[in-house]
């Protein structure tokens, strides 16, 4: 490049450098810095104090980065006299910003040399020559991307690997003494049944958090760009969303727009869905295809309701630390509304519609009390059916498994809703031909007619599998082994117990206001239904569906606890024992003192035990505690505030 205007000896000098991507070389800045340097030298300047700033890996497209930043800060500070680039593009990649960092640097005196495109701001056309060159550049882009582009897609259509690796492959290149050969990915064996595992917790109702936790003690490695080792909720999420682990493989469901007041890029799903590429990669397999279509139909379920944020957020207004093993599970027994830990300094519960006025059960629960009591319930009855009831389960899942009759009823069933299905989605078919613009109305039942096709799809393979007995039931040993280990976990002193709550529960715990016979005192029950075929294992209740459970065999399995979350007084604890033992001898009544003696307490206490067990038995009772279903009028310690 010819100077027509000299360069002055002493003047003030930045060289500024930049490569766009990591993958670029890194040595790019000092060869660009050298570039500079000796065209400098070659106009007869001093280098010995150059000043030198660059960015690394960052593409001109981007409007801030930390070395240009501090360019501009510099030209406002008239830091140099003179600022020289290897090309035009090294500043920006764009006409807009590249030309407004030039034309600040021109008011504020400081002269600019793009040696590559032979633009000098001390001569007069140099807006012109920039426009041109930044054009030329931006043209040269376009082209790249497009090479990019064509070489992906041939990428895609001979099958080898495009994108970031998935958990639980490994990518390898078939001529590794060519590093631009092609590489292409394979299942990591070892990592199978882990991935498995995860997609049957979520399929089966247990939550992703829990998922997380297994697939982080596994060590599953994530995808190459994570920055922590550690599984969370929405890498649990994407792996169950991603269709390479049954077998087929998308392309371009994500496209990058460009932001261009900030020159960056975002994701978005593609507008154009038929632009999205598919590809069958039967080898990559991991998992069945009803089993991942299980896996995210219950997510599906779980996401049916989009997040509210602000004060429409249901948790709006709750503190952190009421998330407890309880959340979300258990209920006001009169408004249905979530109870919440709050109220003593131990920590209690009571029904969230109080403070709203919203429901008149001012009943607390202490914490740690209703905790131990739900958890010993439920591993108790966990434990009798260890040995009452687990002939009766493996029965069931033998006889559901292995009836052929019914199963081939169920299938020709399905196949007749399937050829419905069928012909009214041809029916609408031929409106959509005859119809160049077809209303919304015929858009929506064709889309709910091939939803309701592939549910019974699913369905079918649910049974064909049940068919085939692909799944083995588990022996004595192994169901016996299941309970007992799912007793154990049974402790609300954990959060991570909600989960196997989640799964175990027909319906949320109910907390149920009672009230003491002959007093004021208001107390609360916890009254809930567990389902003990949610014990089986999660294989074989994948293929065993709630709705073919029979009313006789649904009371067999399910089983209705009641729980007291309170302590009751001497009185009322031993009223209804104290009349037995009172009423064991009519010839010679025990006197208070024997009473006492065999139940364990006071002369005193006997004495208010048994009265109270007279009126009890006067009025026909024979439990102290009456369930409310009206507001009692005094209730013992319910603070009544003025405006309620």
């Amino acid at each position: 490049m010819y100077l027509q205007h000299p360069i002055n000896k002493d003047t003030k000098i930045l060289s500024y450098a930049r490569y766009s991507t990591e993958e670029q070389r890194s040595q790019s800045i000092d060869d660009q810095h050298q570039q500079n340097v000796a065209f400098l030298e070659e106009q007869g300047v001093d280098t010995s104090s150059v000043d030198r700033l660059q960015d690394e890996g960052i593409s001109g497209e981007i409007r801030s980065r930390s070395g240009i930043n501090k360019v501009l800060a510099g030209i406002a500070a008239l830091l140099w006299q003179l600022i020289i680039v290897e090309d035009s593009s090294r500043l920006f990649r764009g006409v807009a910003p590249c030309i407004d960092l030039v034309g600040r640097a021109v008011d504020a005196g400081i002269r600019i040399i793009c040696i590559g495109d032979r633009v000098d701001t001390a001569d007069e056309d140099w807006q012109s020559r920039l426009e041109d060159a930044q054009r030329h550049h931006g043209h040269d882009n376009f082209k790249t991307r497009y090479r990019i582009k064509r070489a992906l897609d041939g990428l895609w259509r001979m099958g080898a690997a495009i994108g970031l690796l998935n958990p639980g492959y490994e990518r390898y290149q078939v001529n590794p003494e060519n590093p631009k050969a092609p590489k292409f990915d394979r299942v990591i064996e070892r990592f199978k049944p882990n991935i498995k595992r995860v997609y049957e917790m979520v399929a089966t109702g247990h939550s992703t958090w829990e998922a997380a936790e297994y697939l982080t003690q596994e060590c599953l490695p994530k995808t190459s760009n994570s920055s922590k080792p550690e599984w969370t909720r929405k890498n649990v999420i994407s792996l169950i969303r991603k269709p390479i682990y049954r077998g087929e493989e998308s392309y371009r469901v994500t496209v990058a727009k460009k932001i261009h007041s900030t020159g960056k890029t975002k994701c978005e799903e593609n507008p154009n869905p038929d632009k999205v590429l598919w590809r069958p990669m039967p080898h990559l397999q991991i998992v069945e295809d009803l089993l991942w279509h299980q896996a995210n139909q219950k997510l599906n379920e779980l996401s049916t309701v989009k997040p509210k944020h602000g004060r429409e957020s249901l948790l709006y207004g709750i503190p952190r630390d009421s998330r407890g093993p309880l959340s979300t599970i258990f209920e006001c027994g009169i408004c249905g509304r979530p109870m919440y830990m709050e109220g003593r300094n131990e920590g209690g519960y009571r029904c969230s519609g109080v403070k709203q006025r919203q429901c008149w059960n001012k009943a607390t629960s202490i914490r740690d009390l209703t905790h131990q009591r739900i958890g010993a319930a439920m591993s108790q009855e966990i434990l009798s059916a260890c040995s009452d009831q687990i002939d009766s389960l493996l029965e069931y899942a033998e006889s559901r498994m292995t009836c052929s009759a019914e199963i081939e009823a169920e299938l020709k069933k399905l196949n007749r809703q399937i050829a419905e299905v069928k012909k009214k989605e041809n029916k609408l078919l031929e409106l959509f031909l005859e119809d160049m613009e077809p209303t919304d109305t015929v858009k929506e039942k064709l889309s709910q007619l091939q939803s309701d096709k592939k549910t019974i799809q699913l369905s079918e393979q649910q049974l064909q599998a049940r068919k085939s007995l692909a799944v083995a039931v588990p022996t004595r040993e192994q169901l016996f082994e299941k309970l007992q280990e799912a007793s154990e976990q049974i402790s609300l002193n954990q959060n991570q117990t909600t989960p196997l709550l989640r799964q175990l529960l027909v319906a949320p715990i109910r907390a149920i206001p009672c009230q003491q016979f002959g007093s004021s005192k208001v107390v609360l029950r916890a009254e809930f239904t567990i389902q003990l075929i949610h014990l089986l294992p999660d294989e074989l209740r994948l293929l065993l569906s709630d709705e073919d459970l029979t009313s006789t065999e649904s009371e067999l399995f399910q089983k209705t606890i009641c729980v007291d979350l309170f302590e009751p007084s001497m009185a009322p604890k031993y009223a209804m024992q104290a009349l037995e033992i009172y009423e064991s001898n009519t010839t010679r009544r025990p006197t208070l003192v024997e009473i006492g003696e065999k139940l364990g307490i006071s002369k005193r206490s006997t004495h208010l035990a048994l009265k109270l067990g007279h009126k009890m038995h006067e009025a026909g009772l024979t439990d102290p505690f009456i369930p409310l279903e009206e507001c009692p009028e005094n209730a013992s310690r319910w603070r009544i505030s003025r405006a309620g």
